[in-house]
């Protein structure tokens, strides 16, 4: 005969039995016609260019770029996709450093920039497209290219439902920049932001590089430095906490760091420069 304690004990273990396959949490972004999520955005970026090569010291580049950005969903189709039009505005870049100086100080940039794109239920941003004005910007070349400046472009949500604590495999949007990923993520659990039920994920991986540099500064005829056949080849590695809002799988935060180390292949000279940068992103809805 079981003693009332081992009664008590076996009822606590079956109920936690029964809650534990009930955690599967499942995500899938919801869009209301006509609205805007504003979001404040920062990124601190450190370059530091091997030049040896060339009997020079390391060059350093220090980056840090503000913004508003702001995200208009215009239409949703029967999938669940929605059309946004997207606006970032207030931008500030200040760059220092002895590249920096060589390039005469930070590019010219508008203060707001317009573009478009789509995004599925899962949270991924395709179609991803800049006005013509903002795509030629120096800046983007910079920056890896046009969509690499958007921070909801390294997201994606898990497809299938996950349980709190368990790891799963994310797949991330194809991007130019990058031409693999091999990233894992896991649902943390339950947190507030700003009065709003979130949901709390991390996202680490390590992303294979492969960049022309030589195609997508075509698109920056103005930087002042001759055209050349070069790639860059390299890994990063990126880690992220995102916060997801529970009643409709909106972003509320990101924060991101991310580490590459690369080479810039110069093919027509026959050398590679090593090239390491470390990125910080903070990413935050406006209340």
């Amino acid at each position: 005969m079981k003693t009332p304690l081992a009664i008590l004990a076996t009822s606590f273990l079956a109920v936690g039995a029964v809650a534990f396959t009930q955690d599967a949490v499942t995500f899938s972004r919801t869009f209301a016609k006509g609205t805007t999520d504003k979001y404040t955005v920062s990124m601190k970026m450190n370059t530091v260019t091997d030049l040896s090569a060339f009997g020079q010291p390391n060059m350093e580049l220090l980056m840090d770029v503000t913004n508003i950005a702001e995200y208009t969903y215009k239409d949703v189709d029967e999938k669940g996709t929605a059309t946004l039009d997207i606006l970032y505005k207030d931008m500030k870049v200040k760059v220092e450093g002895p590249m920096a100086d060589m390039m005469g100080g930070a590019p010219e940039v508008p203060s707001t920039m317009k573009g478009t794109a789509k995004m599925d239920k899962h949270g991924v941003l395709s179609e991803f497209k800049m006005a013509q004005e903002a795509a030629s910007n120096p800046m983007m070349a910079m920056m890896g290219g046009q969509q690499s400046m958007d921070s909801l472009s390294m997201f994606a949500l898990p497809k299938e439902g996950v349980k709190v604590g368990e790891e799963f495999k994310v797949e991330f949007p194809k991007m130019p920049m990058f031409k693999s990923a091999d990233v894992k993520a896991k649902v943390i659990g339950s947190e507030v932001y700003s009065e709003k039920e979130a949901w709390k994920l991390t996202y680490d991986g390590t992303l294979m590089m492969d960049m022309d540099l030589s195609e997508m500064m075509k698109d920056a005829p103005d930087t002042g430095m001759p055209q050349m056949n070069m790639r860059m080849e390299g890994t990063t590695k990126m880690i992220m906490t995102v916060l997801i809002e529970k009643a409709n799988g909106r972003v509320l935060s990101i924060e991101s760091v991310s580490n590459s180390d690369a080479k810039v292949n110069m093919v027509d000279m026959g050398m590679s420069l090593p090239v390491k940068t470390d990125v910080i992103t903070s990413f935050k809805l406006v209340k």
